[in-house]
């Protein structure tokens, strides 16, 4: 499952064999840019936001945008979503017929292509904000500081009666961090899942981001993941994600797993929904450890 290392990793491949290069064909295959055609167009830098990924291009001067406010700078937006992943080919071999691939991007030396990947929309860079403004602090920014560890803390505080585990994952609050980190921190620090926010210590919610912080810092450039220390042979090393059924790695209990619901903003005190954000069910899959997570 793609999280916020997936795309920090995905970025960097795509800069490192992008970059400085020009775009000599394009192809899209989302109804919203069917007919971009980005022949000619400089690949100035891929950049990581959270879980969102940005490529950044310079337009020719024939194709600067008309307004108020002309630009020759745009940004390619992708979110790898749960199944999504850029490839990479040499340009000279046959382009790839697969229908999941979304979109193309060929220089002289090399064809990146997209497949399952969505939320593709081309917009000027000075415009990103629209995109991901919302989002919190990512949390795998090289300038992550203990101001947006404090930024993190206090937009989660803001809702005390929303489950610490659904507030993590709400990129609003922190970006980067999806169902497999949620699932780690949460063994980490000992929480279960239906715990609210405010039934915790405001430390306990910082040691929650700080973690998570952690965990994703630590497996940026490490494959396969690993939080607990253990080296896997081609598999990820993890305390309770996809672990239901199976003996605790620190205790011996029996992991359990349930569907977690994130789309509920408020609990009641027995557990009882008191309000959703509006939008469709939001199940995850969420694995815990009944005697090492009891608070």
């Amino acid at each position: 499952m793609p999280e916020g290392d997936t795309v920090l990793q995905t970025a960097a491949r795509l800069h490192q064999l992008l970059a400085g290069d020009v775009v000599v064909r394009s192809e899209f295959r989302v109804p919203q840019l069917a007919t971009t055609d980005l022949s000619g167009w400089l690949v100035r830098e891929a950049i990581p936001v959270g879980k969102h990924l940005l490529i950044r291009l310079r337009a020719p001067v024939e194709v600067v945008s008309k307004g108020a406010r002309p630009t020759r700078d745009f940004t390619l937006h992708s979110h790898l979503m749960m199944d999504g992943m850029w490839r990479f080919q040499e340009a000279g071999w046959p382009r790839p017929r697969d229908f999941r691939v979304r979109a193309m991007l060929e220089t002289a030396r090399v064809r990146a292509y997209a497949e399952d990947v969505q939320g593709f929309e081309l917009v000027p860079t000075r415009d990103e904000a629209t995109l991901i403004g919302h989002l919190g602090p990512d949390l795998l920014h090289p300038s992550f500081s203990e101001r947006d560890v404090e930024a993190s803390v206090e937009r989660i505080l803001a809702r005390p009666a929303r489950s610490v585990s659904s507030a993590l994952m709400d990129q609003r609050n922190l970006a980067g961090i999806g169902n497999i980190y949620r699932n780690e921190t949460m063994f980490l620090i000992g929480l279960r899942h239906g715990v609210r926010v405010g039934d915790v210590a405001a430390e306990k919610v910082e040691e929650a981001v700080r973690t998570a912080h952690r965990l994703l810092d630590l497996n940026k450039f490490r494959l396969p993941r690993s939080t607990t220390g253990l080296a896997a042979r081609g598999r990820d090393s993890l305390w309770v994600y996809v672990r239901g059924g199976r003996p605790c790695r620190r205790c011996g209990e029996r992991i359990l797993v349930a569907e977690h619901d994130d789309s509920v903003l408020a609990l009641g005190p027995s557990g009882e929904v008191l309000e959703r954000d509006g939008r469709p069910l939001k199940l995850r899959w969420v694995w815990w450890c009944p005697r090492c997570q009891r608070g």
